[in-house]
């Protein structure tokens, strides 16, 4: 999408994604907690290129904060 629809300029923006993690049982098992999008700015990711044939502009948005927690095992 180029500069000539006005629809699609945004300004710039940064993401803050973390993750921090533990292993233990000589390195066989890991315990993690993460986070994205941590400053929870939503933005458009992606924006469909064909809004110059039908005239309609798709924004695809950044998901919301989002936290989780892994727990893993090597065999």
């Amino acid at each position: 999408v180029g500069p000539e629809v006005p629809q699609a300029r945004q300004s710039g923006w940064n993401a803050l994604n973390m993750r921090l993690s533990y292993s233990f049982l000589n390195d066989d098992a890991e315990v993690a907690l993460w986070g994205k999008n941590l400053l929870n700015i939503g933005t458009a990711q992606w924006m469909s290129p064909i809004v110059n044939s039908f005239g309609l502009l798709g924004k695809y948005y950044t998901i919301d904060r989002t936290f989780g927690a892994e727990l893993s095992y090597r065999f």
